[in-house]
Protein backbone atom coordinates (compact mmCIF):
# COMPACT_ATOMS: atom_id res chain seq x y z
CA UNK A 1 0.00 0.00 0.00
CA UNK A 2 1.23 3.49 -0.81
CA UNK A 3 2.35 5.63 2.07
CA UNK A 4 1.43 9.29 1.81
CA UNK A 5 3.02 12.39 3.26
CA UNK A 6 1.10 15.32 4.68
CA UNK A 7 -0.80 17.28 2.12
CA UNK A 8 0.50 20.70 1.18
CA UNK A 9 4.11 20.11 2.10
CA UNK A 10 6.88 20.86 -0.36
CA UNK A 11 7.47 23.69 -2.80
CA UNK A 12 8.16 23.95 -6.53
CA UNK A 13 11.80 24.80 -5.90
CA UNK A 14 14.50 22.32 -4.87
CA UNK A 15 12.21 19.43 -4.12
CA UNK A 16 14.33 16.47 -3.02
CA UNK A 17 14.41 13.30 -5.13
CA UNK A 18 12.32 10.55 -3.59
CA UNK A 19 13.90 7.22 -2.66
CA UNK A 20 12.09 4.32 -4.32
CA UNK A 21 11.38 1.48 -1.90
CA UNK A 22 9.13 -1.57 -2.04
CA UNK A 23 7.41 -0.49 1.17
CA UNK A 24 5.47 2.32 -0.45
CA UNK A 25 4.38 0.82 -3.76
CA UNK A 26 1.13 -0.76 -4.80
CA UNK A 27 1.03 -4.58 -4.90
CA UNK A 28 1.31 -4.56 -8.69
CA UNK A 29 4.90 -3.37 -8.35
CA UNK A 30 7.25 -6.29 -7.86
CA UNK A 31 10.72 -5.29 -9.09
CA UNK A 32 12.49 -8.32 -7.68
CA UNK A 33 10.32 -10.62 -9.78
CA UNK A 34 10.71 -8.83 -13.11
CA UNK A 35 13.98 -8.48 -15.04
CA UNK A 36 14.38 -5.46 -17.27
CA UNK A 37 13.51 -5.95 -20.95
CA UNK A 38 15.74 -4.54 -23.72
CA UNK A 39 13.58 -1.39 -23.91
CA UNK A 40 14.38 -0.56 -20.25
CA UNK A 41 10.99 -1.57 -18.84
CA UNK A 42 10.46 -4.34 -16.30
CA UNK A 43 7.45 -6.53 -17.06
CA UNK A 44 5.78 -9.28 -15.07
CA UNK A 45 5.58 -11.23 -18.34
CA UNK A 46 8.71 -10.15 -20.31
CA UNK A 47 8.63 -9.35 -24.00
CA UNK A 48 9.98 -12.75 -25.00
CA UNK A 49 6.88 -14.40 -23.52
CA UNK A 50 4.72 -12.45 -25.97
CA UNK A 51 6.33 -14.06 -29.00
CA UNK A 52 4.84 -16.97 -30.94
CA UNK A 53 1.90 -19.07 -29.77
CA UNK A 54 2.22 -18.02 -26.14
CA UNK A 55 1.89 -14.37 -27.14
CA UNK A 56 -1.12 -15.18 -29.33
CA UNK A 57 -2.72 -17.00 -26.41
CA UNK A 58 -2.21 -14.07 -24.03
CA UNK A 59 -3.50 -11.54 -26.56
CA UNK A 60 -6.63 -13.67 -27.12
CA UNK A 61 -7.61 -12.66 -23.58
CA UNK A 62 -7.15 -8.97 -24.39
CA UNK A 63 -3.75 -8.80 -22.73
CA UNK A 64 -0.70 -6.93 -24.03
CA UNK A 65 2.95 -6.41 -23.01
CA UNK A 66 2.43 -2.78 -22.01
CA UNK A 67 -0.86 -3.07 -20.16
CA UNK A 68 -0.47 -1.28 -16.80
CA UNK A 69 -0.74 -4.37 -14.63
CA UNK A 70 2.06 -6.08 -16.58
CA UNK A 71 4.53 -3.28 -15.85
CA UNK A 72 6.57 -3.76 -12.66
CA UNK A 73 7.30 -0.28 -11.40
CA UNK A 74 11.00 0.01 -10.66
CA UNK A 75 13.10 3.16 -10.49
CA UNK A 76 14.47 2.41 -13.97
CA UNK A 77 10.94 1.88 -15.28
CA UNK A 78 9.86 5.23 -13.84
CA UNK A 79 12.66 6.95 -15.75
CA UNK A 80 12.08 4.97 -18.96
CA UNK A 81 8.33 5.61 -19.11
CA UNK A 82 8.79 9.27 -18.20
CA UNK A 83 11.33 9.67 -21.01
CA UNK A 84 9.07 7.82 -23.46
CA UNK A 85 6.12 10.11 -22.74
CA UNK A 86 8.30 13.20 -23.10
CA UNK A 87 9.85 11.96 -26.35
CA UNK A 88 6.41 11.30 -27.82
CA UNK A 89 5.28 14.77 -26.79
CA UNK A 90 8.38 16.45 -28.26
CA UNK A 91 7.87 14.72 -31.60
CA UNK A 92 4.19 15.65 -31.60
CA UNK A 93 4.94 19.32 -30.86
CA UNK A 94 7.54 19.35 -33.63
CA UNK A 95 4.99 17.89 -36.04
CA UNK A 96 2.30 20.48 -35.29
CA UNK A 97 4.72 23.43 -35.32
CA UNK A 98 6.57 22.49 -38.51
CA UNK A 99 3.89 23.65 -40.98
CA UNK A 100 3.13 26.92 -39.16
CA UNK A 101 4.26 30.21 -40.64
CA UNK A 102 7.17 32.14 -39.16
CA UNK A 103 6.19 33.81 -35.90
CA UNK A 104 3.63 31.16 -35.04
CA UNK A 105 4.17 28.27 -32.65
CA UNK A 106 2.45 26.20 -29.99
CA UNK A 107 3.94 24.98 -26.74
CA UNK A 108 2.85 22.26 -24.31
CA UNK A 109 1.93 22.99 -20.72
CA UNK A 110 1.54 20.41 -17.93
CA UNK A 111 -1.78 20.90 -16.13
CA UNK A 112 -0.62 18.98 -13.08
CA UNK A 113 2.84 20.53 -12.62
CA UNK A 114 5.89 18.31 -12.97
CA UNK A 115 7.00 19.53 -9.54
CA UNK A 116 4.18 17.48 -8.00
CA UNK A 117 6.00 14.36 -9.23
CA UNK A 118 8.99 15.49 -7.18
CA UNK A 119 6.92 15.70 -4.00
CA UNK A 120 6.00 12.98 -1.52
CA UNK A 121 3.43 11.71 -4.04
CA UNK A 122 5.91 10.62 -6.69
CA UNK A 123 5.50 6.91 -6.00
CA UNK A 124 1.72 7.19 -5.78
CA UNK A 125 1.51 8.91 -9.18
CA UNK A 126 4.01 6.65 -10.96
CA UNK A 127 3.51 3.24 -9.36
CA UNK A 128 -0.17 3.24 -8.42
CA UNK A 129 -1.69 5.76 -10.84
CA UNK A 130 0.70 4.93 -13.72
CA UNK A 131 0.62 8.65 -14.47
CA UNK A 132 3.52 10.76 -15.78
CA UNK A 133 3.87 14.51 -16.49
CA UNK A 134 3.81 14.21 -20.30
CA UNK A 135 0.81 11.87 -20.35
CA UNK A 136 -1.53 13.24 -23.08
CA UNK A 137 -4.27 13.78 -20.50
CA UNK A 138 -1.98 16.21 -18.64
CA UNK A 139 -0.99 18.36 -21.61
CA UNK A 140 -2.66 21.66 -22.56
CA UNK A 141 -1.39 23.57 -25.59
CA UNK A 142 -0.56 27.25 -25.21
CA UNK A 143 0.18 29.87 -27.83
CA UNK A 144 3.93 30.38 -28.07
CA UNK A 145 3.72 33.92 -29.46
CA UNK A 146 1.25 36.85 -29.35
CA UNK A 147 0.53 36.29 -33.06
CA UNK A 148 -0.40 32.70 -32.34
CA UNK A 149 -2.61 33.74 -29.42
CA UNK A 150 -4.48 36.24 -31.57
CA UNK A 151 -4.93 33.93 -34.56
CA UNK A 152 -5.77 30.72 -32.69
CA UNK A 153 -7.49 32.27 -29.66
CA UNK A 154 -5.30 30.34 -27.24
CA UNK A 155 -3.78 31.70 -24.02
CA UNK A 156 -0.12 32.61 -23.73
CA UNK A 157 0.07 31.53 -20.09
CA UNK A 158 -2.11 30.09 -17.32
CA UNK A 159 -4.02 32.17 -14.81
CA UNK A 160 -1.99 30.86 -11.86
CA UNK A 161 1.68 31.26 -11.02
CA UNK A 162 3.94 28.20 -10.95
CA UNK A 163 3.80 28.11 -7.14
CA UNK A 164 0.03 28.48 -7.06
CA UNK A 165 -0.39 25.70 -9.63
CA UNK A 166 1.96 23.46 -7.65
CA UNK A 167 0.03 24.03 -4.42
CA UNK A 168 -3.34 23.36 -6.09
CA UNK A 169 -2.00 20.24 -7.80
CA UNK A 170 -0.50 18.95 -4.56
CA UNK A 171 -3.84 19.48 -2.83
CA UNK A 172 -5.78 17.57 -5.51
CA UNK A 173 -3.36 14.65 -5.52
CA UNK A 174 -3.50 14.58 -1.74
CA UNK A 175 -7.30 14.32 -1.86
CA UNK A 176 -7.05 11.43 -4.30
CA UNK A 177 -4.52 9.78 -2.02
CA UNK A 178 -6.92 10.12 0.90
CA UNK A 179 -9.69 8.49 -1.15
CA UNK A 180 -7.35 5.63 -2.05
CA UNK A 181 -6.31 5.08 1.57
CA UNK A 182 -9.92 5.21 2.81
CA UNK A 183 -11.07 2.67 0.22
CA UNK A 184 -8.36 0.25 1.34
CA UNK A 185 -9.11 0.90 5.02
CA UNK A 186 -12.81 0.21 4.37
CA UNK A 187 -11.93 -3.23 3.05
CA UNK A 188 -11.91 -2.75 -0.72
CA UNK A 189 -9.41 -5.11 -2.42
CA UNK A 190 -6.27 -3.12 -3.13
CA UNK A 191 -5.93 -4.55 -6.63
CA UNK A 192 -9.50 -3.51 -7.40
CA UNK A 193 -8.91 0.04 -6.21
CA UNK A 194 -5.61 0.17 -8.09
CA UNK A 195 -7.41 -0.76 -11.31
CA UNK A 196 -9.53 2.42 -11.29
CA UNK A 197 -7.16 4.89 -9.65
CA UNK A 198 -5.22 5.62 -12.91
CA UNK A 199 -8.38 7.05 -14.51
CA UNK A 200 -9.13 9.00 -11.34
CA UNK A 201 -5.66 10.54 -11.46
CA UNK A 202 -6.09 11.67 -15.05
CA UNK A 203 -9.45 13.20 -14.20
CA UNK A 204 -7.60 15.54 -11.84
CA UNK A 205 -6.43 17.38 -14.95
CA UNK A 206 -10.02 18.49 -15.58
CA UNK A 207 -10.05 20.31 -12.24
CA UNK A 208 -6.58 21.70 -12.87
CA UNK A 209 -7.72 23.02 -16.25
CA UNK A 210 -10.64 24.89 -14.68
CA UNK A 211 -8.27 26.47 -12.13
CA UNK A 212 -5.65 27.40 -14.70
CA UNK A 213 -7.62 28.61 -17.73
CA UNK A 214 -10.77 30.45 -18.74
CA UNK A 215 -13.56 28.24 -20.06
CA UNK A 216 -13.35 29.82 -23.52
CA UNK A 217 -9.68 28.86 -23.77
CA UNK A 218 -10.41 25.32 -22.57
CA UNK A 219 -13.10 24.91 -25.23
CA UNK A 220 -10.89 26.39 -27.94
CA UNK A 221 -7.97 24.11 -27.10
CA UNK A 222 -10.38 21.17 -27.17
CA UNK A 223 -11.68 22.24 -30.60
CA UNK A 224 -8.16 22.44 -32.03
CA UNK A 225 -6.64 19.28 -30.52
CA UNK A 226 -9.57 17.07 -29.61
CA UNK A 227 -10.42 15.55 -26.22
CA UNK A 228 -7.32 15.26 -24.04
CA UNK A 229 -8.31 11.78 -22.91
CA UNK A 230 -8.29 10.57 -26.52
CA UNK A 231 -4.96 12.00 -27.64
CA UNK A 232 -2.05 9.76 -28.52
CA UNK A 233 1.28 11.56 -28.90
CA UNK A 234 2.88 8.27 -29.90
CA UNK A 235 1.16 8.61 -33.27
CA UNK A 236 2.89 11.59 -34.83
CA UNK A 237 0.73 13.61 -37.23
Amino acid sequence: MVEFGKRGRGSPQALPPQKITTSNWSPSAAPAMAPTDPDGISRMFPLEVWEGKTGEFLRSFGLSPDMPRNIAQTEDTFATLDARHKSNLERYVDAINRPLEKGFCLKPFFLLPETVWRSEYRNFLCATCRFYPADPANVFFLAGTPQTAAAMRLPLQPNLSAKEAHDVGLHFVGLLGDIYKKAIADGAPEQQVASVIPDNARELTIYMGVKLFDQAHIEREHDLFGPRFGRNFGKVL
